[in-house]
C-alpha cells in the first residue's frame, strides 16, 4: 500500500513514525517509542527489538497512507491514533505473547 512520507516540519514526539537511514545504509520506518536529549528511540510495529536514531539521520515522517481506496490521514484519524497509542503503550503484553507462544511451540 502507497504511504505519504513528509519533510520534517514540527518537533517529533512519541507515536510519531520516521523514515531513517541506519548504519548500514537501509532505510527504515519505525515507530517513535521514546524521545531522548539526543536520539530517538524507535521500533517497528511488529517488533521487540528497540533502535536508537540519530536525529541527522531522519529522512522524514509519515503523514499518510492508503489503505485499499481509503487515505489515512496519520494527524487527523482517530483510530489511528488509538493504535498508536496502544502499540507503544503495551509493548510488553506484546513480548510476553511472543514469548509464550515460543514455549507453547516447544
Amino acid at each position: 500500500n502507497p504511504i505519504i512520507i513528509s519533510k520534517l516540519a514540527s518537533v517529533l514526539k512519541k507515536c510519531d513514525v520516521i523514515l531513517f537511514k541506519d548504519a548500514s545504509g537501509k532505510y527504515l520506518l519505525h515507530r517513535i517509542v521514546k524521545v531522548t536529549e539526543n536520539s530517538y528511540i524507535t521500533r517497528g510495529d511488529n517488533r521487540i527489538v528497540t533502535e536508537c536514531v540519530n536525529p541527522g539521520d531522519v529522512v522524514g515522517i509519515l503523514t499518510g497512507y492508503y489503505k485499499g481506496e481509503k487515505f489515512i490521514d496519520c494527524k487527523k484519524n482517530f483510530a489511528y491514533k488509538i493504535y498508536s497509542f496502544w502499540i507503544t503503550k503495551y509493548y510488553y503484553i506484546r513480548v510476553l505473547k511472543r514469548k509464550i507462544g515460543s514455549i507453547i511451540k516447544k
